[in-house]
């Protein structure tokens, strides 16, 4: 099988065309591996940083419940307070004449 002049005519301007679609074919496998590879370390940084966020979260939570544990010590002297303030007033409105007996006369 012979190649015509008209189809010679028109595969060589053709040619520069097919020969860059080839080397990018060819190219293909080549950049997508070198992107995943780069979409890897990006990954694995990502999870590095979020591990390190959780660590620090750990730490702020245990932090947190320590000064928890302190507002709650604070708030039952509070209310011991309170209390202690409530008992002291019902023992001064306990009076021992007065609130005991009724004398009703009419």
């Amino acid at each position: 099988m012979g190649i015509n002049p008209l189809n010679l005519q028109l595969s060589v301007p053709r040619t520069p065309e097919v020969s860059s679609l080839q080397q990018q074919a060819m190219q293909r496998p080549v950049t997508e591996q070198t992107i995943l590879a780069s979409n890897a370390l990006k990954h694995t940084d990502e999870l590095r940083s979020v591990a390190q966020s959780v660590e620090e979260t750990d730490k702020a939570l245990i932090r947190d419940q320590e000064n928890g544990n302190q507002q709650e010590q604070k708030s039952k002297k509070r209310k011991q307070t309170d209390n202690a303030l409530e008992q002291e007033l019902n023992d001064d409105s306990k009076h021992p004449y007065k609130g005991h007996r009724f004398d009703i006369r009419l």
